[in-house]
């Protein structure tokens, strides 16, 4: 018998040891133990599993495998909460390219919907004629006028 998808493993040691009633065999958990170990769906539960050594028992792979079950509900949790979040971001990102909404300006040359750390900004060598700094133009430069 193998796990089957979508099958906890308390799932699948209830059917293992419904058949092992069928059995003739001297020790029922040690069977079911070992064919948990063989024909779980988990790799890393297997690797788990193998890691105790001797000191396994049915009882350790119950508990060892419930943990794995839980910590991987909790992932696919987060995981989902995460792909909310991040499509939440992009959707944040559409609603700002309708139209009608300010664009925003890059402040080193003042053009719409570029920044100043894109490497096609026109004033990233450029001299300020105000200023006379480099990496901005004077129609968006912030230096006050020097008075006599």
């Amino acid at each position: 018998m193998r796990q089957e998808e979508g099958e906890t493993i308390d799932q699948f040691i209830s059917r293992l040891q419904r058949q092992a009633q069928n059995c003739e065999f001297t020790d029922t958990d040690e069977q079911i133990r070992d064919q948990v170990i063989d024909k779980c769906k988990s790799s890393l539960l297997r690797h788990k599993l193998l890691e105790k050594g001797k000191s396994l028992t049915l009882k350790v792979v119950q508990d060892t495998a419930r943990a794995l079950e839980v910590v991987d509900v909790q992932l696919k949790t987060m995981e989902g909460e995460f792909k909310r979040e991040v499509n939440q971001v992009h959707e944040g990102q559409r609603s700002q390219k309708k139209p009608g909404r300010v664009k925003k300006k890059c402040y080193c040359c003042g053009k719409e919907g570029q920044f100043a750390r894109d490497r096609e900004c026109p004033a990233r060598s450029a001299n300020c004629n105000k200023c006379h700094l480099t990496g901005h133009f004077a129609v968006v430069c912030k230096t006050k006028k020097h008075t006599k």
